[in-house]
């Protein structure tokens, strides 16, 4: 069990690294606005690392149910957060005006769709091959139209660095190619 809290310490501590470096010290993004939007983007990310980590390592299954909540756990909080930043001033590029834009659109349903199958099945129905396929096309909609915009401009990522979306996908889109390889 020793092993589950230093992973969780090396992801913790990268995404928090990673998302603070590219926001708060390159990016525009204000200190006073890393308790909401940081946090929100750190602990989406190392949920997505978890998912990614608990299909391609070994772990006990004590290991995998702390994962799982921890998975759970910040699907919740990023849903929460996500509300309180739904906002022109946070997600400039999800609004045309007042309103959203198609892609906002787009990755609010599918963003909608995977919290209510993660929040709302056990852990144990995600056993059938079908709903992970279903999980992970619907986390891939949701990111890709979040940040397909931002990915195929890079001169305009802070500090150099890819977008947390980005990073999140190739992440989803490595794990699925294992999955096809391995089978």
């Amino acid at each position: 069990m020793k092993r589950i809290y230093k992973i969780l310490v090396s992801v913790y501590g990268f995404t928090g690294i990673y998302a603070i470096t590219r926001y708060h010290i390159y990016g525009p993004v204000l200190w006073k606005d890393l308790p909401l939007f940081t946090l929100n983007k750190i602990l989406i990310f190392s949920a997505i690392i978890f998912l990614v980590l608990q299909n391609i390592i070994g772990l006990t299954r004590q290991e995998k149910q702390l994962l799982q909540k921890l998975v759970l756990l910040s699907v919740a909080s990023h849903v929460v957060l996500s509300l309180l930043v739904l906002k022109p001033y946070y997600l400039k590029n999800f609004f045309d005006g007042t309103s959203f834009t198609f892609s906002a659109n787009i990755s609010l349903l599918f963003g909608s769709l995977t919290a209510a199958i993660m929040l709302f099945k056990t852990p144990y129905q995600f056993a059938t091959n079908k709903l992970i396929i279903v999980l992970w096309a619907f986390i891939t909609l949701h990111l890709v139209a979040m940040g397909w915009h931002g990915w195929i401009h890079p001169h305009t990522w802070y500090g150099g660095m890819p977008p947390i979306t980005l990073l999140s996908f190739l992440a989803v889109l490595m794990l699925f190619i294992k999955q096809r390889i391995s089978k």
